[in-house]
Protein backbone atom coordinates (compact mmCIF):
# COMPACT_ATOMS: atom_id res chain seq x y z
CA UNK A 1 0.00 0.00 0.00
CA UNK A 2 1.33 3.71 -0.74
CA UNK A 3 1.40 6.63 1.31
CA UNK A 4 -1.00 8.32 -0.78
CA UNK A 5 -3.83 4.99 -0.19
CA UNK A 6 -3.21 5.52 3.45
CA UNK A 7 -3.89 9.33 3.61
CA UNK A 8 -7.01 8.57 1.06
CA UNK A 9 -8.71 5.99 3.72
CA UNK A 10 -7.96 8.96 6.35
CA UNK A 11 -9.35 11.04 4.43
CA UNK A 12 -12.70 9.20 3.93
CA UNK A 13 -12.66 8.36 7.12
CA UNK A 14 -12.34 12.09 8.19
CA UNK A 15 -15.20 12.55 5.94
CA UNK A 16 -17.71 9.98 7.36
CA UNK A 17 -16.92 11.04 10.70
CA UNK A 18 -17.39 14.76 9.95
CA UNK A 19 -14.42 15.50 10.75
CA UNK A 20 -10.93 14.14 13.03
CA UNK A 21 -9.71 13.74 16.53
CA UNK A 22 -6.53 15.72 18.48
CA UNK A 23 -4.43 12.17 17.48
CA UNK A 24 -4.44 9.13 16.31
CA UNK A 25 -2.98 5.45 17.24
CA UNK A 26 -1.14 3.66 14.82
CA UNK A 27 -0.01 1.07 13.94
CA UNK A 28 4.00 0.41 12.99
CA UNK A 29 3.64 0.14 8.91
CA UNK A 30 6.31 1.53 7.06
CA UNK A 31 3.49 3.92 5.70
CA UNK A 32 3.53 5.75 8.77
CA UNK A 33 6.86 4.69 11.13
CA UNK A 34 10.45 4.81 8.94
CA UNK A 35 12.79 4.51 11.93
CA UNK A 36 12.92 4.32 15.86
CA UNK A 37 11.61 7.93 16.95
CA UNK A 38 11.03 8.65 12.81
CA UNK A 39 7.24 9.28 11.19
CA UNK A 40 7.22 8.64 7.43
CA UNK A 41 7.34 12.52 6.27
CA UNK A 42 4.65 12.60 4.19
CA UNK A 43 2.28 11.01 6.49
CA UNK A 44 3.66 13.24 8.75
CA UNK A 45 2.99 16.17 6.50
CA UNK A 46 -0.44 15.11 6.47
CA UNK A 47 -0.72 15.05 10.09
CA UNK A 48 0.41 18.79 10.43
CA UNK A 49 -2.20 19.48 7.69
CA UNK A 50 -4.56 18.23 9.92
CA UNK A 51 -2.93 19.38 13.23
CA UNK A 52 -3.17 15.67 14.83
CA UNK A 53 -0.88 13.89 16.75
CA UNK A 54 0.63 10.89 15.41
CA UNK A 55 0.61 7.99 18.06
CA UNK A 56 2.59 4.63 16.94
CA UNK A 57 1.54 1.59 19.28
CA UNK A 58 4.51 0.11 21.61
CA UNK A 59 6.39 -2.30 20.43
CA UNK A 60 5.90 -5.75 21.75
CA UNK A 61 3.14 -4.74 24.21
CA UNK A 62 0.08 -6.73 22.78
CA UNK A 63 -2.22 -4.80 24.93
CA UNK A 64 -1.57 -1.73 22.41
CA UNK A 65 -1.32 -3.59 19.19
CA UNK A 66 -4.87 -4.73 20.21
CA UNK A 67 -6.52 -1.42 20.38
CA UNK A 68 -5.08 -1.01 16.58
CA UNK A 69 -6.38 -4.66 15.45
CA UNK A 70 -9.08 -5.73 17.10
CA UNK A 71 -11.28 -3.61 14.61
CA UNK A 72 -10.13 -5.45 11.81
CA UNK A 73 -11.22 -8.93 13.44
CA UNK A 74 -14.90 -7.28 14.56
CA UNK A 75 -15.38 -6.34 10.71
CA UNK A 76 -14.13 -9.85 9.30
CA UNK A 77 -16.21 -11.92 12.19
CA UNK A 78 -19.44 -9.51 12.48
CA UNK A 79 -20.18 -7.98 9.14
CA UNK A 80 -17.99 -9.81 6.18
CA UNK A 81 -18.35 -13.26 7.44
CA UNK A 82 -21.18 -15.29 5.41
CA UNK A 83 -22.02 -12.35 3.52
CA UNK A 84 -21.79 -11.87 -0.38
CA UNK A 85 -21.43 -8.97 -2.84
CA UNK A 86 -22.15 -7.88 -6.29
CA UNK A 87 -19.34 -5.68 -6.50
CA UNK A 88 -17.26 -2.57 -4.35
CA UNK A 89 -20.28 -0.20 -4.36
CA UNK A 90 -22.60 -3.02 -2.93
CA UNK A 91 -20.20 -3.97 -0.35
CA UNK A 92 -19.77 -0.54 0.62
CA UNK A 93 -23.97 0.07 0.88
CA UNK A 94 -24.03 -3.12 2.89
CA UNK A 95 -21.13 -1.73 5.45
CA UNK A 96 -22.52 1.62 5.58
CA UNK A 97 -25.95 -0.19 6.58
CA UNK A 98 -24.28 -2.38 9.16
CA UNK A 99 -22.40 0.39 11.02
CA UNK A 100 -25.76 2.29 11.57
CA UNK A 101 -27.87 -0.91 12.81
CA UNK A 102 -24.89 -2.86 14.60
CA UNK A 103 -21.63 -1.60 15.06
CA UNK A 104 -22.08 2.32 15.70
CA UNK A 105 -25.31 1.76 18.25
CA UNK A 106 -24.17 -1.35 20.44
CA UNK A 107 -22.75 -1.22 23.80
CA UNK A 108 -19.18 -1.64 23.47
CA UNK A 109 -17.39 -4.21 25.80
CA UNK A 110 -14.82 -2.03 27.34
CA UNK A 111 -16.71 1.90 27.53
CA UNK A 112 -20.36 0.40 28.12
CA UNK A 113 -22.02 3.16 25.82
CA UNK A 114 -22.77 3.11 22.47
CA UNK A 115 -19.89 3.98 19.88
CA UNK A 116 -22.71 6.76 18.16
CA UNK A 117 -23.19 8.53 21.21
CA UNK A 118 -19.14 8.28 22.31
CA UNK A 119 -18.65 10.44 19.21
CA UNK A 120 -20.52 13.74 20.06
CA UNK A 121 -18.07 13.57 22.72
CA UNK A 122 -14.94 13.29 20.96
CA UNK A 123 -14.88 17.03 19.58
CA UNK A 124 -13.92 16.37 16.10
CA UNK A 125 -11.90 19.09 14.53
CA UNK A 126 -14.87 19.97 11.57
CA UNK A 127 -13.87 19.29 8.05
CA UNK A 128 -14.35 23.12 6.92
CA UNK A 129 -11.81 24.18 9.34
CA UNK A 130 -8.62 24.10 6.99
CA UNK A 131 -8.40 23.70 3.00
CA UNK A 132 -8.78 20.05 1.85
CA UNK A 133 -5.08 18.39 1.48
CA UNK A 134 -4.11 17.87 -1.48
CA UNK A 135 -2.66 14.24 -2.09
CA UNK A 136 0.04 13.98 -4.63
CA UNK A 137 1.77 10.89 -6.01
CA UNK A 138 5.76 11.75 -6.53
CA UNK A 139 7.97 9.46 -9.12
CA UNK A 140 10.54 10.06 -10.89
CA UNK A 141 10.50 9.31 -14.80
CA UNK A 142 13.51 9.27 -17.79
CA UNK A 143 11.65 10.85 -20.78
CA UNK A 144 11.41 8.20 -23.87
CA UNK A 145 12.35 8.83 -27.73
CA UNK A 146 8.83 10.16 -28.35
CA UNK A 147 9.03 13.00 -25.38
CA UNK A 148 6.66 11.06 -23.62
CA UNK A 149 6.45 10.14 -19.89
CA UNK A 150 4.96 6.60 -18.42
CA UNK A 151 2.99 6.94 -15.28
CA UNK A 152 0.43 4.07 -14.89
CA UNK A 153 0.25 2.24 -18.39
CA UNK A 154 -0.51 5.80 -19.89
CA UNK A 155 1.94 8.30 -21.28
CA UNK A 156 2.05 11.96 -21.15
CA UNK A 157 4.10 14.83 -23.27
CA UNK A 158 6.58 16.78 -22.69
CA UNK A 159 8.93 19.42 -24.43
CA UNK A 160 11.03 17.09 -27.55
CA UNK A 161 14.13 18.77 -25.77
CA UNK A 162 13.92 17.02 -22.86
CA UNK A 163 13.69 13.68 -24.82
CA UNK A 164 15.99 11.25 -22.36
CA UNK A 165 16.15 13.33 -19.43
CA UNK A 166 15.04 12.20 -16.17
CA UNK A 167 11.99 14.08 -15.00
CA UNK A 168 9.63 14.02 -11.85
CA UNK A 169 6.01 13.61 -11.73
CA UNK A 170 3.31 14.79 -9.23
CA UNK A 171 0.26 12.77 -10.06
CA UNK A 172 -2.77 13.97 -8.57
CA UNK A 173 -6.55 12.85 -8.29
CA UNK A 174 -7.43 15.16 -11.36
CA UNK A 175 -4.30 15.89 -13.14
CA UNK A 176 -0.59 15.41 -13.89
CA UNK A 177 1.90 17.88 -13.46
CA UNK A 178 5.59 17.15 -14.96
CA UNK A 179 8.71 19.15 -14.08
CA UNK A 180 12.23 19.15 -14.20
CA UNK A 181 13.07 20.45 -10.80
CA UNK A 182 11.36 23.97 -10.30
CA UNK A 183 10.86 24.34 -14.42
CA UNK A 184 7.07 23.25 -14.64
CA UNK A 185 7.61 21.47 -18.26
CA UNK A 186 3.91 20.36 -18.47
CA UNK A 187 0.21 19.79 -16.91
CA UNK A 188 -1.82 17.05 -18.45
CA UNK A 189 -5.47 15.72 -17.33
CA UNK A 190 -4.96 12.87 -15.57
CA UNK A 191 -5.68 9.79 -17.97
CA UNK A 192 -8.65 7.54 -16.97
CA UNK A 193 -8.03 4.69 -19.41
CA UNK A 194 -4.99 2.69 -19.03
CA UNK A 195 -2.91 2.82 -22.84
CA UNK A 196 -4.12 6.19 -23.05
CA UNK A 197 -1.70 8.83 -24.84
CA UNK A 198 -2.45 12.52 -23.09
CA UNK A 199 -0.59 15.10 -25.37
CA UNK A 200 -0.03 19.10 -25.98
CA UNK A 201 -0.49 20.10 -29.46
CA UNK A 202 2.71 22.13 -29.03
CA UNK A 203 4.74 19.33 -28.21
CA UNK A 204 3.17 17.21 -31.04
CA UNK A 205 4.43 20.18 -33.31
CA UNK A 206 7.87 20.27 -32.16
CA UNK A 207 8.07 16.53 -32.39
CA UNK A 208 6.92 16.24 -36.43
CA UNK A 209 9.23 19.63 -36.52
CA UNK A 210 12.29 17.77 -35.51
CA UNK A 211 11.49 14.45 -37.34
CA UNK A 212 11.49 16.09 -41.16
CA UNK A 213 14.88 16.32 -42.00
CA UNK A 214 16.44 20.01 -43.28
CA UNK A 215 16.02 20.66 -47.46
CA UNK A 216 18.83 20.48 -49.17
CA UNK A 217 21.04 23.50 -50.24
CA UNK A 218 20.55 24.83 -54.18
CA UNK A 219 22.84 24.50 -56.07
CA UNK A 220 25.72 26.74 -56.79
CA UNK A 221 25.20 29.22 -59.74
CA UNK A 222 27.74 29.77 -62.66
CA UNK A 223 31.21 27.92 -63.39
CA UNK A 224 32.85 26.06 -61.00
CA UNK A 225 36.81 25.53 -61.54
CA UNK A 226 38.40 22.98 -59.30
CA UNK A 227 41.45 21.15 -59.67
CA UNK A 228 42.25 17.32 -58.61
CA UNK A 229 45.91 17.49 -57.61
CA UNK A 230 46.97 20.02 -55.40
CA UNK A 231 49.17 22.70 -57.52
CA UNK A 232 53.16 22.44 -56.48
CA UNK A 233 55.45 25.73 -55.90
CA UNK A 234 58.68 26.00 -56.76
CA UNK A 235 61.35 28.77 -57.16
CA UNK A 236 62.33 30.45 -59.99
CA UNK A 237 65.84 29.57 -60.22
CA UNK A 238 64.73 25.79 -61.16
CA UNK A 239 63.28 26.70 -63.99
CA UNK A 240 65.99 29.31 -64.91
CA UNK A 241 68.17 25.85 -65.04
CA UNK A 242 66.14 24.49 -67.41
CA UNK A 243 66.18 27.25 -69.90
CA UNK A 244 69.70 27.71 -70.00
Amino acid sequence: MRVETLIRCHQNAFAYFGGWPRKILCDNMRQVVVGPDRINPRFRDFADHHGFAVRRHRPYRPRTKGKVERMVHYVKDNFLNARSFTGLDDLNAQGRAWLVTTANVRVHSTTGERPWDLLAKEELTPLNAITPYQVVHCVQRTVDAEALVQFERCRYSVPVSYVGQRVALDARPGSVLIRSKDCILAEHPRAKTAGTRVENPEHVRERWQRSIAPPAPPPRQGCIVTFGDEVQHRPLSHYQEIAS
